[in-house]
């Protein structure tokens, strides 16, 4: 455990900032507050320095802690390891107060609560927590970033072909495809089950998204600094090939083409194959499942979690209040 001085002993902090101000808000960016976040993780690396690295609107997700940790580390092995070589897979959380230090700067006051143990199926309940090793101690782990933060898939995609126009072929769907799609799927869409609606065949996971992430450390993300978009990338990814097969082609109703490509909708095959929905579905989309059908095609799953790991970085990662208009919560 942590030695007084060194951690969060006592429910204090240390005594360079003894004269902060204890607080019961603090602020959060303009796109945090559109998410309508109600968890707030906050970073300790820099104890008692407390940094917001990202979060969630329980309200609309309703995450066990087992779950989450699950995300935490898909989150962390698309952006974040490259650092250091770390995981978080020692990560634990632990709920914490903040206290005020300087302008948009805060520091652990105290803990409130044991640890949350990564096995738990108990649900999240919203409030902020900070992280800590599985020692007590807060942790050291570079585990996210707040200028760090993938675009949606149609953003992302514009943005590669303003650079890179002959990549275009590579995002469009081969007739081949297409026709093995039909047969497979019968018009049926593969979320809800329906096949009394308009449709269309769509990338599960876009070839072009492959640019910015895979859990095989062929990656491109993005670092957003001072109005500056500087790129990182690895040069080991797989060819488009791999993604431009029939596994990687759904057929889904036309209403939710647009809320797949905004990642506004995606799936947990690890789940029970749980629809999520981090914005409201439209107005015009037939009512969405809580599991996909019973009959969706197995063989998607692969690129499922790979949408899934892409759209956790597009929602659960922070702009700062630097970057954006603030808020207070």
């Amino acid at each position: 455990m942590v030695q007084p001085g060194h951690g969060p002993a006592s429910g204090s902090v240390t005594r360079s900032f003894l004269s902060a101000t204890v607080m019961s808000s603090f602020i959060i960016s303009s796109r945090a507050e559109a998410q309508g976040r109600d968890l707030h993780i906050f970073s300790l690396r820099q104890y008692p320095t407390a940094t917001v690295v990202g979060g969630f609107n329980l309200g609309r997700l309703a995450l066990t802690a087992q779950t989450f940790y699950r995300w935490l580390d898909l989150s962390d092995a698309l952006l974040n390891y490259m650092f250091d070589g770390t995981t978080v897979r020692d990560v634990v959380l632990r709920r914490i107060t903040l206290c005020k230090v300087d302008v948009l700067c805060y520091a652990m006051q105290g803990v409130e609560g044991p640890i949350i143990p990564r096995h738990s199926t108990e649900h999240l309940a919203p409030g902020t927590y900070g992280l800590f090793s599985s020692d007590g101690n807060p942790s050291k782990l570079v585990i996210s970033s707040a200028r760090n933060y993938a675009r949606p898939f149609q953003d992302f995609k514009g943005a590669i072909l303003r650079y890179s126009p002959e990549l275009s072929r590579q995002d469009h769907i081969p007739a081949e495809l297409m026709r093995l799609a039909a047969a497979r799927d019968r018009g049926r869409c593969c979320i809800t089950g329906r096949n009394d609606v308009s449709t269309e065949f769509v990338w599960i996971f876009p070839p072009l998204a492959s640019q910015i992430s895979s859990p095989d450390a062929r990656f491109l993300f993005e670092l957003h600094y001072a109005g500056l978009l500087i790129i990182f990338c690895q040069q080991d990814r797989k060819p488009f090939e791999y993604y431009r097969v029939l596994d990687n082609v759904i057929t889904i109703s036309s209403s939710l083409v647009n809320a797949l490509n905004r990642n506004s909708l995606t799936v947990d095959v690890d789940d029970a194959k749980r629809v999520i929905c981090f914005n409201d579905p439209p107005a015009n989309a037939p009512k969405l499942p809580s599991n996909l059908p019973p009959l969706s095609p197995s063989g998607c799953n692969r690129f499922w979690r790979l949408n899934l790991q892409y759209t956790i970085a597009v929602f659960f990662l922070p702009a700062t209040p630097r970057m954006n208009t603030p808020r207070t919560t």
